[in-house]
């Protein structure tokens, strides 16, 4: 016993010490995003604001797929969790709302996809867990089918697409407003409040 006392009186300054110089340590900030400097993380932040860039015409844009093969386009909501499908088929008997786009709504949801992006390079992408869709756009041929399609969470910034290869291209931070702005416009009112 004298032997454990004497170790323990040993030890015991050191300890003491010890509990003081832990107590004195400052908390500091985490690092930046990524081990990236806070200018770099700053200038990060700024890039994912969204720009225009190098515009591509009506005409060029047009001649692009989905929009080239489209005979009609049309913007759609519905309840559930997924576009309502009959087989393979969009079922439109169970869409709430149904908006074909004009000319210049075309012009206008092509701009956006297309001449709209990051304003800078990126690093980071920031990879969104929530889906759950109740608006659409459809793609349809001139037999009146829906070849394509890009289902749209705007409560979640998500969206999916058939084929997966399509898509709203750089999901830049206010695209999905533009895009929002857009459905409202043509009518559409479902999904558009869900926050």
């Amino acid at each position: 016993m004298k032997f454990f006392n004497s170790i323990l009186f040993f030890l015991l300054p050191f300890t003491i010490n010890a509990q003081r110089k832990f107590q004195k340590l400052e908390v500091k900030d985490p690092p930046p995003l990524g081990g990236y400097s806070k200018k770099i993380v700053a200038l990060e932040k700024e890039n994912h604001n969204c720009a225009r860039f190098n515009p591509i015409s009506f005409a060029d844009r047009m001649k692009m797929f989905p929009f080239s093969d489209a005979a009609k386009i049309q913007f759609v909501s519905f309840d559930g969790f997924s576009i309502p499908k009959s087989g393979n088929d969009i079922d439109t008997s169970q869409l709430k709302e149904i908006r074909t786009l004009t000319q210049t709504n075309i012009d206008s949801l092509s701009d956006i996809i297309y001449n709209v992006g990051f304003s800078g390079s990126i690093l980071l992408i920031e990879e969104v867990q929530c889906f759950v869709p109740v608006n659409a756009i459809l793609f349809n041929d001139l037999s009146g089918k829906t070849f394509a399609y890009i289902e749209v969470c705007f409560a979640c910034q998500n969206y999916i697409s058939l084929p997966d290869y399509i898509g709203l291209g750089d999901i830049c931070n206010q695209k999905f407003d533009l895009l929002k702005r857009l459905f409202s416009r043509v009518g559409i009112r479902h999904g558009l409040d869900q926050e």
